[in-house]
């Protein structure tokens, strides 16, 4: 080698050195708080039940190396942060003493932190939910583990509800890695701020990058990030050499490369003096394992001097160090904070209504009207409540659910995901029915109903014709009142009308062969119909405006032109004005016909109209309206026949309710919210995740609008990729959103068939108290339940055994 190489060599250190200092001169970035973890989904990169393999291998491989560094000095350690409770309590369930030990150790040490979140849910939780997903583990775990924080990754909203009853539980920091694919964080990213809840409380919130981005401060590209499945041997984990290289040459560039890249955070308005930075390994970037070379990568950093320094760290510490650095200085923001990815959700239109269904069921077995539930009554709603939390996990489909989504691996994937909605529903019914036969079996003959809702109901109780056993019934006496009421008898049903039926109560009626004169009392409203014969509109004596104007249960698809690219050429460009007249040039909206006659039945308690409208996307779709005659009230049933095609649309029934002075007030998990006004800013806007209902307080009255099946809603219009922070002017259209599979992976991008939706709209002259709302609508998401006892009496045995819950 010649001396002038040589020399050259001899210098490189300085010369890095030297442009590593000049550049920090300009720099105000002291420390770089550096978090390494895996993303865990359920899925995504593997089969669920794999994922889960992997996950509890994961905390096996960072307490080896934990336990490894634990004398080492502190520039030595490895420290390793467990993203997402559930796995914890799956390893912990199968570990022995030994390994218990070691962990709650490194706990107490500080190298191993928790997350008191199970893992990242999209926003259906209902507030019961959330009350089960926060008590995750036995108490016990929980002062073991000492989780002193919160955690969300992906998934890029957090309902209100959740960051409460996390403060209740004593946390008040969130660290939130954001993925910008189809939605994005609120401000530029990192960034802090407080988040403030109607009580006044506070949580820290760090708005932090993408919980990749970590490596990318050090490499000029990806390592590799294919998503290929962890038993693919052609691929490997990351090795010693492979990233974040240890030797001098290595680190001085990764220091260079670091430097342009905090500078130019710098110049686009970065102002802290850290920046708090998570790196998974590259792998595959999710589901990925622990990178125990970086302690080398950091050790020969700091050793080197390079500025900013290196802290390698877990995430409860960098959050001190957030809290400590920008607690009095950053902004607060308040308002419910929706989520721009539970659109996903509406890829599986019939999981999603089970899983609801399956929550309406769980009220109505919790009921009073049975009596105190007991702890193995509890015990069965907890394991089903679980099973919903965890449906609603963010992932929905493998990576391959657009490339290969017919392959073995993505129908696999699926069908784990499935059976979380499925399983509570069938296990819920049959809970209900245990209970039902618990109290009612022994008693007197008779046709028995309880409305397990929490407001009085009217309304039909429908009866198998099967159930009475060739009998010819023909009217029921209602034993309390001695009220007589007819059966109406259909093919398969007889159906008898209930009014006011007591909220938490049992009534019994006797079956009866004797014809009863149905009633003659009834208001008829005032009902205006289209050319089809359709109503249009609906008004009861006493009402300034109707209970519908316009639209009721109109269908709408919204379909791309040019595929799923729509996302990519859509969707990431800011500049409003562009983007609209892409999406508008891209994506085409089509409304279905109406093509007969609406039938129309009366009966002496209600008005039914039935239409079939035709759509190209649609094999068949048929819409029902029932209008009660007592009362302000309209029940709207949907069915589409969807035919298959993967191409990306979203689909809308649409309503149009009467413009008032009233504003939409809406509610997730139990929070109530104002779309657009009461939410932070940047959040979503394109629809909303809701409990399923819609309420305009007016002068006028109280109008509430529910859907049974699907929780998401747009108003206005099919606000796709509009980000509008501002209002529409129809805030009183509501469009409720029933299929999108828009979703370019993660979700299932093809469910053809046939699928049914269920709305209630009813008015209320008075409404004293918004928390009625809910308590109305459940009343009529689940009508009552009912069961006929034969003059016959169960053997003891089968009574006991049947009803016994185990």
């Amino acid at each position: 080698m010649k001396i002038n190489q040589l020399f050259f060599l001899a210098l490189m250190p300085f010369f890095f050195s030297s442009y590593a200092q000049n550049a920090q001169d300009l720099m105000q970035i002291k420390t770089i708080e550096l978090v390494n973890f895996t993303h865990v989904d359920y899925g995504f990169t593997d089969n669920p039940i794999i994922a889960m393999d992997l996950q509890k291998r994961f905390i096996d491989i960072a307490l080896d190396v934990v336990t490894e560094t634990a004398d080492s000095s502190e520039n030595s350690k490895f420290y390793w942060t467990i993203e997402t409770l559930d796995p914890l309590y799956q390893w912990w369930l199968d570990a022995g003493s030994e390994r218990k030990n070691l962990l709650i150790k490194a706990i107490e040490s500080g190298q191993i932190d928790v997350n008191i979140i199970p893992f990242h849910p999209q926003s259906f939780l209902n507030e019961r939910q959330w009350n089960v997903f926060l008590n995750w583990i036995p108490v016990d775990l929980y002062k073991k583990f000492q989780p002193s924080f919160s955690m969300m990754n992906d998934v890029n909203g957090f309902p209100r509800t959740g960051a409460i009853k996390l403060l209740d539980k004593g946390i008040n920091k969130i660290w939130m890695s954001i993925n910008n694919i189809s939605g994005g964080a609120p401000f530029t990213q990192p960034s802090a701020f407080w988040w403030k809840m109607p009580d006044g409380r506070k949580m820290l919130v760090w708005n932090g990058q993408s919980y990749w981005m970590g490596y990318n401060f050090f490499a000029m590209k990806d390592w590799r990030l294919q998503q290929h499945q962890a038993n693919n041997t052609q691929f490997r984990t990351p090795r010693i050499g492979d990233i974040f290289l240890s030797d001098e040459k290595s680190v001085r560039e990764a220091h260079r490369i670091c430097v342009d890249k905090l500078s130019q955070m710098i110049k686009e308005g970065y102002s802290y003096d850290f920046v708090a930075v998570s790196f998974s390994n590259q792998w595959r970037c999710d589901n990925d394992g622990p990178f125990p070379p970086i302690i080398d990568f950091v050790k020969k950093w700091n050793q080197l001097g390079l500025q900013p320094a290196i802290h390698f760290t877990t995430v409860s510490k960098a959050l001190n160090v957030i809290e400590k650095k920008l607690g009095n200085t950053i902004k607060t923001y308040e308002g419910e904070w929706p989520d721009w990815w539970t659109f996903g959700g509406a890829s599986s239109p019939n999981e999603v209504s089970a899983a609801r269904q399956a929550n309406n069921y769980i009220e109505a077995l919790l009921s009073p009207v049975w009596g105190e539930p007991t702890d193995k009554i509890n015990r069965k709603v907890y394991e089903m409540e679980k099973e919903l939390c965890l449906f609603y996990e963010h992932t929905y489909a493998s990576n391959e659910s657009e490339s290969n989504p017919y392959s073995l691996y993505n129908i696999g994937h699926i069908a784990e995901k499935r059976i979380l909605a499925y399983r509570p529903y069938e296990k819920s019914k049959w809970l209900l029915a245990q209970r039902t036969r618990s109290l009612i079996t022994n008693q007197e003959e008779g046709l028995y109903a309880a409305n397990t809702g929490k407001t009085p109901y009217s309304g039909w109780l429908t009866v198998d014709i099967d159930a009475f056993n060739g009998a010819k019934y023909k009217s029921v006496v209602d034993v309390e009142s001695q009220e007589k009421i007819p059966l109406q008898i259909e093919k398969k049903t007889a159906r008898l009308w209930v009014e006011n039926f007591e909220a938490n109560k049992i009534k019994r009626f006797k079956l009866s062969v004797d014809s009863v004169a149905s009633p003659t009392h009834f208001r008829t409203p005032q009902i205006v119909t289209n050319n089809f014969g359709w109503p249009v509109s609906c008004q009861w004596k006493g009402m300034e405006k109707p209970l519908f104007l316009g639209s009721m249960a109109d269908f709408m698809s919204m379909e791309s032109k040019i595929g799923r690219n729509l996302e990519w050429k859509v969707w990431y460009n800011n500049n409003t004005e562009q983007r609209l007249d892409t999406l508008k040039a891209s994506a085409t909206e089509i409304w279905a016909k109406e093509i007969s006659k609406a039938e129309v039945i009366e009966t002496p308690y209600s008005i039914i109209y039935k239409q079939k409208i035709a759509h190209p996307r649609l094999n068949m779709a048929e819409r029902k309206i029932e209008i009660w005659k007592n009362e302000e009230r309209a029940q709207i049933n949907l069915k589409l026949d969807r035919i298959s095609s993967a191409n990306p649309e979203i689909f809308y029934a649409v309503f149009a309710l009467p413009q008032t002075d009233g504003y939409p007030v809406v509610s997730n998990a139990g929070n109530e919210f104002l779309p657009y006004k009461n939410q932070i800013p940047g959040t979503c806007t394109d629809f909303f995740t809701t409990d399923g209902w819609v309420y305009y307080p007016s002068a006028h009255g109280s109008w509430i609008w529910s859907c049974r099946d699907m929780p998401l809603v747009a108003f206005g219009g099919n606000n796709y990729a509009q980000k509008s922070q501002t209002a529409p002017k129809e805030m009183n259209k509501i469009y409720s959103m029933v299929y999108n599979n828009l979703w370019f992976c993660n979700f299932p991008d093809n469910i053809p068939g046939e699928i049914k939706f269920q709305y209630d709209l009813v008015w209320k002259n008075k409404i004293t108290n918004s928390k009625e709302i809910p308590e109305i609508v459940q009343t009529y998401y689940l009508p009552p339940v009912i069961m006929i006892n034969p003059q016959t009496r169960e053997d003891k045995h089968t009574f006991v055994r049947m009803n016994e819950i185990k």
